[in-house]
């Protein structure tokens, strides 16, 4: 099975949703029912997400990895075509894999309202595996040209198997039925409005957003993930305890809705940062996967191209050591600050 299967080890398997439930004064009942459904789609995600990306890589797994490899080598519209195809196609696998291990909430209400709820819980659902499979080819393909960068010398060996896999997979997935966003008519509902809100903010900005708001705490990212490769666990047990890859979720949250405002989708008005259910799943589903894509994509050239491995694993190993070392001075500084 492919590696790309283990490395959710790295990154669902510590997916940590944290999910609050806001407190309204007098809360409408209709109200509060949104909100619900809202807290318990978040809430199975959390628990299933691994569970449902597990089951679309044991399906798909060669056709994502062929289509993401080929348009590493060469981003035109075919490529980007052909990988969004397959992505689509695995949605269904996904959903079907979460759904089987959810208890719906069973609220009074009437057939307009239900049909709401059931908005509500599809376009969360289907918001999470956007941002997961998007986020995992989007991480996958700026490695490889990471790699192209720094060691040319592998890709034309590497673009000529990548295009052949591609070429016998390109019709596994022609014609899928695209997935949308139902949205509904929110006119009537502050509850409506703030999910649907946060749904599109994040449908469209997440992405960018997460990597604005890890901007200075990438090379901790990545060194983790290099410690994770290289089995240096004390090196990788130094970086997880001392969090240094984190990113704070207002800082994510200002990222989003900077992106949105200067893309005219918002007002100008003073940012507001307050907690959002759908606003945590979405930075705690970024960070979760880009690590799971990064293992991925370096381990699949570590095994395939023997005339880059020692100089990249040596690399790696001086890119940990450097991080550790910025991590101790850090903490000495702190230490010397008391």
């Amino acid at each position: 099975m492919d590696k790309i299967i283990f490395a959710i080890n790295l990154g669902l398997l510590s997916l940590g949703l944290t999910v609050c439930t806001s407190v309204f004064a007098e809360q409408d009942p209709i109200e509060q029912q949104y909100l619900n459904v809202q807290q318990n789609v978040v809430l199975m995600i959390k628990r299933h997400a691994k569970l449902g990306m597990r089951a679309v890589w044991q399906q798909d797994a060669s056709a994502w990895r062929a289509h993401m490899q080929a348009l590493a080598c060469d981003t035109n519209e075919d490529n980007s075509r052909r990988l969004f195809n397959t992505q689509l196609a695995g949605y269904a696998t996904y959903k079907s894999a979460l759904i089987e291990n959810f208890t719906p909430l069973a609220p009074e209400s009437t057939d307009e309202q239900q049909l709401l709820l059931d908005k509500i819980q599809a376009d969360i659902l289907y918001l999470s595996y956007r941002v997961l499979s998007s986020g995992y080819s989007n991480a996958y393909v700026k490695r490889v040209h990471i790699l192209f960068n720094y060691h040319p010398e592998f890709k034309a060996d590497y673009c000529q198997q990548a295009q052949e896999m591609a070429e016998q997979t390109q019709e596994v997935f022609p014609n899928p039925v695209l997935q949308q966003l139902q949205g509904g008519d929110v006119s009537h509902s502050d509850a409506l409005s703030r999910i649907w809100r946060e749904i599109g903010l994040n449908y469209h900005y997440s992405a960018a957003a997460y990597y604005q708001a890890k901007t200075g705490k990438a090379r901790f990212d990545d060194a983790q993930i290099y410690a994770f490769l290289l089995k240096d666990k004390v090196a990788y047990r130094s970086i997880s305890q001392a969090n240094a890859h984190k990113i704070d979720y207002q800082a994510y949250q200002r990222a989003l809705l900077g992106l949105a405002q200067a893309d005219n989708k918002m007002a100008k008005e003073p940012i507001n940062i307050s907690f959002s259910p759908i606003t945590s799943m979405t930075l705690k589903l970024n960070e979760s996967i880009y690590p799971m894509s990064t293992f991925s994509a370096l381990n699949f050239v570590l095994e395939q191209h023997d005339n880059v491995k020692d100089t990249i694993n040596t690399h790696m190993q001086a890119y940990v050591s450097e991080s550790v070392e910025l991590l101790d001075q850090s903490k000495s500084a702190e230490s010397m600050a008391f």
